[in-house]
């Protein structure tokens, strides 16, 4: 393996403290190394982890600096067991000031006497050795050669601690060695040097010229990228990023990368004229901003349009602002609008033409197959933006597009279903060696197909079949009658079964009832054992919608992809089928629902959208039997309607959103992918893309120690680790490390289980250098 730089030059320092003429009676005391000019000084800091190594200066007994007397006195004091005799450093001296006793400095006078009894590191010419001519001789230097301008000298001094570590062999290789060179070694990324220069110009300028790097960063910017830093200033580079002029692109593109690092630059930018020619127009904020400002205008008109002429306008904004979403400034949430926009072009290409006919059947497949990508579009609409004035404004529009669609297709849902309702018994299903029934409270049909796909995603086939829910499509009533072991339960009271033994059908009774009929109750934090049949409930969504309302499309995600988890953690453990069920979905409808009346006198419980009437009430809403007591009514909410004010999410009633609900199945095996495999790592800057056959429900991670996971380098701006990544379906996947201090680093790639299980890993650089 070749040497470094260091490794010749304390070989240098050895050999000539340890070669003296053989008929000197004794070794030499020390050895001189004199640095009229200073340059060698990072390297005398490097080499006191190798050497005894007293500098002239300032009394410092830590760094074992000081005056003259001091240094004579401890060298003659020195007991070393090694053959390294120490080292005398003296920096602004040269050797010709003490060869002459009548020339030599007062405060040097000291050491005469100890200058005669040593002997000095210098070339064969007895000249003090300077960077230069150490490093071009090939005796006992390596024999490299440097360019003699003074730019290139001045590089070399400021570089030279860097240097220490590069090996020879590549040194030689960039010979003659130039400013050019040497800058980069010293800003091995210098195109995130500027983006920190332009970021907070005065912090970093301060912090460079602390560290010695601002005349190389100088340097690299005037060659490279035709900018000088101090005569041209700051806003001259801010110009010249989003100009993208020449290499500035690879500049912008780091940029891209991570955005959030950089968090003045977006102000920055917006103070500068945009030129009249800009081919680069995702380059500037202020044209996103303009569009966006554009945008919110335009929607803003489409309420006062008819139905149609609002549909149409949507989708002409969308071919106009789709652009946008690619932007960087969408990224750090800058174009919701242009974000809403995708969704709510969904919403209206699928709910123009409202279908209705068919009998239930065929609505109930029309809504599983096709038309609850219209309920899913409005959650991710609303999901989309953040800001109060924007979610004002997206409320009225979805209202005025959605509400249209849902209300006519509500109402032929619950006259198809009057007219003919299903039949629909209690279940009993006995346990099953192997088979997991996993209840997800509140899993909408949307929410059933975006967990489908995380889970396809993850590698899994699946089957997604509709069912129906019961009346009313509460929890009380819809989830006994989903369970198992639903024939096991009776007519009740306040809309709840009751068990044989009496007991309300309630989540101790339940779980009884269960275990009684040779099922396990598996608790969040347990496996269960596979060789027997198993339930488990797990999820929030239900309490997420009526606590949070309108926000749940902003939480939800994030719900559905901890139920996946969960899942594969099950599937992982050995459980050969999990079923996954639930009781009822919901109607969510930004702005809030129509409030129908109805007198407190003719019912006995109301909820939002269901009431249990009063014997011989009348009403003028669908009237239906109560799934567990036929002799019992069930007043429905007309339409999308609601019996509360201002009510965004709620279920009880007739609809398809409620009814129809999803049961998902997969059987452990069927997997789209086997095995695990790293097939590629690549790094541009600080974002890492990986390829990798992976078999399903991986978890990708980066850490510095493979079997450590807190050592993970994946977390966000405040240091806080991200939640786990899952491998896609097509194995790639791009990540970007928060924290370039870390650039340069080894690093391990990590693939994991659910459990945690390490299953492959590979050594990487980060950055990739």
């Amino acid at each position: 393996m070749t040497k470094k730089l260091d490794e010749v030059i304390c070989a240098s320092l050895q050999k000539v403290s340890r070669e003296y003429a053989q008929k000197d009676v004794v070794a030499p005391l020390s050895v001189f190394w004199f640095d009229k000019t200073g340059e060698w000084q990072p390297v005398i800091d490097r080499l006191k982890k190798r050497f005894t190594i007293y500098t002239y200066g300032s009394y410092n007994k830590e760094t074992l600096t000081g005056p003259a007397i001091y240094i004579r006195t401890s060298v003659m004091h020195h007991e070393d067991n090694s053959r390294n005799i120490p080292i005398l450093y003296l920096p602004g001296y040269s050797r010709e000031e003490l060869r002459d006793p009548t020339t030599v400095p007062g405060e040097l006078k000291p050491l005469m006497g100890l200058y005669h009894r040593s002997v000095s590191w210098t070339s064969k010419t007895k000249k003090d050795w300077t960077l230069v001519t150490f490093l071009q001789s090939s005796d006992p230097g390596p024999g490299i050669a440097i360019k003699q301008d003074g730019e290139t000298k001045e590089a070399l001094r400021t570089s030279i601690g860097l240097l220490l570590d590069e090996p020879i062999e590549r040194l030689s290789h960039h010979a003659p060695l130039h400013a050019t060179y040497l800058h980069q070694i010293q800003l091995p990324d210098p195109r995130k040097q500027i983006l920190t220069w332009i970021h907070d110009p005065v912090e970093t300028e301060k912090q460079m010229k602390e560290s010695g790097q601002w005349k190389p960063f100088c340097g690299i910017s005037i060659k490279e990228y035709n900018l000088n830093p101090e005569r041209d200033g700051s806003l001259a580079g801010a110009t010249k990023l989003a100009t993208q002029e020449g290499k500035w692109n690879e500049i912008w593109d780091r940029f891209t990368e991570n955005p959030e690092r950089y968090p003045n630059i977006p102000a920055i930018l917006s103070t500068i004229k945009v030129p009249a020619f800009t081919p680069y127009q995702e380059s500037w904020p202020q044209i996103n901003e303009k569009e966006e400002t554009e945008l919110l205008k335009e929607l803003e008109s489409l309420l006062s349009l008819p139905l149609a002429q609002a549909q149409d306008l949507i989708l002409e904004m969308e071919e106009k602002h789709k652009k946008r979403r690619d932007w960087v400034w969408a990224r750090i949430g800058k174009a919701d609008l242009a974000h809403s926009l995708k969704y709510l072009s969904i919403l209206v290409e699928n709910s123009r033409q409202i279908k209705t006919g068919g009998d239930l059947k065929a609505q109930i497949e029309r809504y599983a197959d096709e038309t609850w990508k219209i309920d899913d579009a409005v959650l991710s609409a609303i999901a989309s933006v953040h800001t109060s004035s924007h979610l004002a404004l997206l409320q009225k529009v979805i209202a005025h597009v959605y509400k249209p669609w849902l209300n006519t297709t509500i109402d032929a849902f619950q006259k198809t279903w009057i007219q003919a309702p299903p039949e629909q018994k209690k279940k009993e299903i006995p346990a099953q060696a192997g088979v997991l029934y996993f209840f997800i409270d509140g899993l909408r049909m949307d929410l059933g197909h975006r967990l489908q796909s995380l889970l396809s995603a993850a590698g899994y086939q699946t089957t997604l079949t509709p069912q129906l829910s019961v009346i009313p499509s509460i929890t009380e009533t819809a989830k006994p009658a989903v369970m198992p072991v639903a024939s096991k339960l009776y007519a009740g009271d306040e809309l709840t079964p009751k068990t044989g033994s009496g007991a309300f059908a309630r989540i101790e009774s339940l779980r009884s009832l269960l275990k009684e009929q040779g099922y396990q109750v598996i608790k969040n934090d347990e496996l269960g054992d596979p060789t027997g049949g198993g339930w488990t409930e797990f999820g929030n969504i239900d309490h997420e919608g009526h606590d949070k309302g309108l926000t749940l499309a902003h939480t939800v995600d994030r719900e559905l992809s901890r139920i996946e988890a969960r899942i594969i953690e099950l599937i992982q453990t050995g459980w050969e089928k999990i079923n996954i069920v639930t009781d009822h979905g919901f109607i969510y409808l930004p702005g809030g629902m129509e409030k129908a009346e109805l007198p407190v006198g003719n019912t006995e419980i109301k909820k939002g959208r269901c009431a249990l009437l009063r014997d011989n009430a009348q009403v003028s809403y669908p009237v239906l039997p109560w799934f567990w007591d036929r002799s019992k009514n069930i007043a429905c909410a007309p339409k999308g309607a609601c019996f509360e004010e201002n009510t965004v999410f709620d279920h009880g009633g007739l609809s398809p959103q409620e009814m129809v609900i999803p049961e998902i199945t997969i059987i452990k095996g069927r997997s789209l992918k086997t095995g695990v495999v790293i097939d590629e790592i690549k790094w541009k800057g600080m974002r890492c893309k990986i390829t990798a056959t992976t078999g399903p429900g991986y978890i990708i991670d980066i850490r510095e120690q493979p079997g450590d996971a807190t050592s993970t380098f994946l977390k966000d701006k405040d240091g806080n680790s991200l939640d786990q990544i899952k491998i896609p379906i097509d194995g790639v996947i791009s990540i970007a490390i928060w924290d370039d201090t870390h650039e340069g680093k080894k690093a391990w790639l990590v693939i994991t289980d659910q459990t945690g299980k390490i299953i492959t890993q590979e050594e990487t650089t980060i950055g990739g250098m």
